[in-house]
């Protein structure tokens, strides 16, 4: 059973906020063959219950790139904050003794995750779903150090699943919330997060107008425009001068 802990609380009226303004904020970005996209991310950890630790805030940041504009490659790095033991029986350490010397020990947790990312294409791409799928290591640093004796199943190679929301921004500028499950398949736990954050998109070329209006293809309602013709500069539709 994982408890909610270390702000989560603030994290869910952040988002609320953060949905809200969304919900106003034009949107014009893109996914595009050869572009690069970075941006930072911030949440919550929710640890599995086999390792005894309390769930944290959590920070990283994500680089990838559009190998095509539905299929992206990805590295995430992630950090979460120390947290105190809970139990004795954490996976983390060689045996319950460990815990009686010291019950007051921490740990911080980070990994390194290379993900592939399924963007489903829309007409408009304004606010569109994706998946990610993921390969890495997940590295437990205990807090005071532990010997090689007392250390329990601190590392561990992970599996990842995500599946998340992006929101066109501007044109180079996105907003992404996850939710992520992180599955360490020979220790057999798993741990989950949910995270938002913004990102940036560049290279690749200029975002896409294929009439030549001077309105982005992803917010044109009119893409076949005529050359010539006078277009609203909002929607790309021809003004009506009858």
């Amino acid at each position: 059973m994982r408890d909610s802990q270390g702000g989560s609380g603030s994290l869910a009226i952040a988002a609320g906020l953060i949905a809200g303004l969304l919900a106003t904020a034009p949107a014009q970005a893109e996914e595009r063959k050869g572009s690069w996209e970075t941006g930072f991310l911030a949440g919550n950890t929710f640890y599995a219950k086999e390792l005894a630790i309390g769930n944290q805030p959590e920070y990283g940041w994500r680089l990838g790139y559009n190998v095509r504009p539905a299929y992206q490659v990805e590295f995430q790095f992630r950090h979460t904050a120390s947290s105190s033991l809970e139990k004795e029986t954490s996976t983390l350490l060689k045996s319950p003794i460990v815990f009686f010397l010291n019950p007051n020990r921490k740990f911080t947790s980070e990994s390194y995750i290379v993900r592939f990312i399924i963007n489903p294409g829309n007409e408009k791409r304004r606010f569109k779903p994706y998946l990610g799928f993921g390969l890495g290591l997940l590295k437990f640093t205990p807090s005071p150090t532990l010997s090689s004796t007392e250390q329990g199943d601190v590392s561990a190679r992970v599996i990842t699943l995500a599946g998340g929301l992006r929101q066109r921004l501007t044109g180079h500028m996105a907003f992404r919330a996850e939710f992520e499950e992180e599955y360490a398949p020979l220790e057999v736990y798993h741990d989950e997060h949910v995270n938002a954050g913004l990102t940036w998109i560049w290279g690749g070329g200029k975002p896409a107008d294929s009439d030549g209006d001077g309105v982005l293809d992803i917010s044109d309602r009119c893409p076949d425009t005529p050359k010539g013709a006078l277009v609203d500069k909002h929607d790309g539709c021809p003004w009506d001068l009858d």
